[in-house]
């Protein structure tokens, strides 16, 4: 299984310096490469694909707000990314390598039309807030079709009293909401609803370093917000380090670095870089 990792590596770093020269190549064509090579591994468990998905995308520059654009479309980019446009496309990816018939090399539109399915509430673009901008609800979304489970309690989360108002509270900071009051609305009844859903959980940084030897390779990481009505800041991927030379293996993550400018596997322990708390997925097809 190691050397099966080491391949894809050495694959996906050739594919990053070609995709850095052929400045003409359209993002299909990129993501027709990047299927190619990873359907031969389409057979690993769901958490490991996903991992050597993760790291086709070592390197790719952050950028915040690659969403954002006026009107409402949808949009994905696997030549730059932020913290969820990340996950949520390798997410896809996986799904698709694992749900392909018959050695069938998904398409450029079964990826787009996967992303479109978690990215808006019910599938459905309707302007702005048809995407589903608390992390809350796209996990429940998603939850709900059979991605992932969410197992912060079963890992011994505690109970979080989580509130949702922050984007109805600062329009200012949201193109989209500043002078749409109708949008405004849409966006609060979301929040009202998702304050009367089911009880949220947490990890507190102080209780990771007596869980993660329950996180695995491939688990989907969400990092609490101290903000008032905010309930995620950060999205990622868990990822185990094994250092040869002290015989010891540290839990890692792989994710969107705003602070590297990049997506890196994170040199910090996830209880080291972790200060408020966390949330846990873990893929479930």
């Amino acid at each position: 299984m190691k050397r099966i990792g080491v391949i894809l590596s050495v694959f996906c770093a050739v594919l990053t310096s070609l995709s850095a020269q052929s400045f003409q190549k359209s993002q299909s064509e990129d993501f027709d490469d990047i299927m190619q090579g990873l359907m031969q591994f389409s057979y690993l468990p769901s958490d490991e694909l996903l991992i050597e998905t993760a790291k086709c995308f070592l390197g790719t520059p952050y950028v915040a707000g690659t969403l954002e654009g006026s009107p409402e479309e949808l949009k994905v980019d696997i030549r730059k990314t932020d913290c969820i446009l990340f996950v949520e496309q390798c997410i896809a990816i996986t799904y698709l390598l694992k749900n392909a018939e018959g050695g069938d090399v998904p398409t450029f539109g079964d990826f787009t039309g996967k992303v479109r399915d978690m990215r808006y509430r019910n599938g459905v673009v309707e302007g702005y807030a048809s995407r589903l901008h608390y992390t809350s609800e796209w996990i429940l979304q998603n939850e709900s079709a059979g991605l992932f489970e969410e197992i912060t309690k079963e890992l011994g989360g505690m109970a979080l009293d989580q509130q949702f108002s922050f984007m109805s509270g600062h329009t200012d900071s949201y193109a989209a909401l500043k002078g749409n009051p109708g949008e405004v609305e849409r966006i609060r009844s979301v929040e009202e609803s998702l304050n009367g859903a089911t009880g949220y959980f947490h990890i507190p940084a102080s209780e990771i370093p007596d869980t993660e030897n329950e996180i695995r390779d491939g688990d989907i990481i969400f990092f609490t917000s101290k903000v008032k009505g905010l309930d995620i800041t950060h999205v990622a991927i868990a990822y185990e380090i094994y250092d040869k030379e002290d015989d010891t293996r540290s839990l890692h993550f792989i994710h969107a670095s705003s602070r590297a400018g990049k997506v890196i596997v994170e040199p910090k322990t996830l209880a080291d870089y972790t200060k408020t708390g966390i949330r846990v997925a873990r893929l479930s097809f």
